[in-house]
């Protein structure tokens, strides 16, 4: 099933348009639609990579990778099938050893990756249909 419309707004908010679109973001919010909601997915979960991952998109939004071990590369879905996803990425780790973020498909801001050499930083990356963005 497909996320139901907003109604459009009449000249006067009656109690049936404001009951109308309680019920559409209740739906939404609450999961009772066939669709994910990439902002929900993106506050509740993480996880921590050691190694080279792709990441899909019931992957959630926070990723922390260890670059203890070895560079580590994560590479993100494709930006057409992830309009509106977004990741977090961080290093959580010292050391030489690189974080180096690229796409299946799109550019990161125009480049092929974007690479994380600092411990703490995070990089977040949003898909606008075509392409991965840092915000």
């Amino acid at each position: 099933m497909a996320a139901p419309a907003l109604p459009l707004p009449p000249k006067d908010y009656d109690a049936g348009y404001m009951s109308r679109l309680l019920n559409v973001l209740r739906l939404y919010f609450v999961g009772d639609v066939d669709v994910e909601n990439p902002v929900l997915l993106a506050l509740s979960t993480s996880r921590t990579v050691t190694g080279d991952t792709t990441l899909s998109l019931s992957d959630g939004g926070v990723v922390l990778a260890s670059t203890t071990l070895d560079a580590v590369t994560i590479t993100l879905p494709d930006a057409a099938k992830s309009k509106d996803y977004q990741f977090i990425i961080k290093r959580i780790t010292a050391g030489v050893n690189p974080l180096v973020i690229t796409a299946i498909s799109g550019n990161i801001d125009d480049g092929t990756s974007a690479t994380i050499l600092v411990q703490y930083v995070s990089l977040t990356f949003r898909s606008d249909g075509t392409n991965w963005w840092v915000v």
